[in-house]
């Protein structure tokens, strides 16, 4: 049994399924998570019975973005924090010895959009939307999104969620490619696990 602060980890037939899980706060993202994924990849990797990963959010949505109320006030402190809290956890992720499956239940925002989009597969629920916010805070895009949404959607489409902070809907989503398919919500996990087991076969 693996007991976290902020995620639920469980590991079923060789599939392990990672659930952020501070409904609170729409799952959005700290130090706290960034820390308790990165012990949750570490078993991933290191136990090879495990041959798939599903990333999901708890409750209504994904995650809305980083916890702007849990981050250093200090520039260089803010730098530092992004630099080693949040970015060698993105790198396990997109690293990930096993195939990641992103199942994006409800918004996916900011910091949460980039990190739904690391997974080698990604299926959103019906629900599901994709927003960067960023300018809407006067941030320019983070944890990715520069790189991932021009070579998934092109330039074009990836200055328009950019620049005008609009919320992308989860069937345009898998119109652009920016997931590979749209199912129903009640659907979603099911479809996920289905496809992580596919890839292990």
């Amino acid at each position: 049994m693996y007991r976290f602060d902020t995620i639920l980890f469980t590991v079923d037939c060789g599939i392990a399924v990672l659930t952020l899980n501070r409904e609170d706060t729409l799952n959005a993202l700290n130090l706290t998570m960034m820390t308790d994924i990165k012990s949750a990849m570490n078993i991933v990797e290191a136990d090879h019975n495990i041959r798939a990963l599903v990333i999901t959010g708890a409750g209504r949505a994904f995650c809305s973005g980083q916890d702007l109320r849990d981050r250093p006030t200090q520039s260089a402190d803010v730098v530092t924090a992004l630099m080693e809290g949040y970015f060698p956890t993105l790198q396990a992720v997109k690293n990930s010895r096993v195939p990641v499956v992103t199942a994006v239940n409800g918004v996916a925002a900011g910091a949460g959009c980039a990190f739904a989009l690391l997974g080698h597969l990604t299926i959103a629920g019906e629900s599901a939307s994709f927003i960067q916010v960023f300018s809407r805070i006067g941030l320019a895009p983070d944890l990715g999104s520069t790189h991932l949404l021009p070579r998934l959607i092109g330039r074009s489409r990836a200055l328009r969620m950019m620049m005008t902070n609009e919320p992308i809907s989860a069937r345009t989503a898998s119109k652009w490619g920016l997931v590979d398919a749209c199912v129903s919500d009640r659907e979603l996990i099911e479809t996920a696990v289905q496809r992580a087991q596919l890839l292990t076969t």
